[in-house]
């Protein structure tokens, strides 16, 4: 009952704690780092910030959020289902205000996402672009 609950609140600040303390500051070298480096950071990170939003803001001060949307080109490496889930978490926020997705261009990146995956059958794509728009 009340024990497991604790010991699950717990763990969850820890961990939260870990990734914010931890995770985070790594990020803009994890994020520049030899191949397949890059796609494990989005992995963790999109999985961690669908997991506890709140860290979105961090992600914003550190200002990632930027190179997430740069991400998301057609030509570009780290161009995968991970950082467009990411971009989806990002975009959802209060912590990235409208103008500065326009500012990231996500509209015709999301956009050119999206003409792509629905003209190749990416259909892991489809659900996370359209939710950013």
């Amino acid at each position: 009952g009340g024990d497991a609950h604790t010991v699950a609140a717990h763990t969850h600040r820890r961990l939260a704690a870990l990734l914010r303390d931890d995770l985070l500051p790594l990020c803009p070298t994890l994020l520049s780092d030899e191949d397949p480096i890059p796609l494990y950071a989005l992995k963790l990170l999109g999985g961690a910030l669908e997991a506890d939003r709140e860290m979105c803001a961090e992600v914003v001060e550190l200002g990632l959020a930027p190179r997430f949307f740069e991400f998301l080109s057609l030509e570009h490496t780290n161009n995968n289902v991970h950082n467009v889930r990411l971009c989806l978490v990002l975009a959802s926020s209060r912590a990235v205000p409208m103008h500065a997705l326009c500012q990231f261009g996500a509209g015709h990146k999301v956009a050119a996402v999206l003409s792509y995956a629905h003209e190749n059958a990416v259909e892991p794509f489809m659900e996370p672009a359209l939710g950013i728009c």
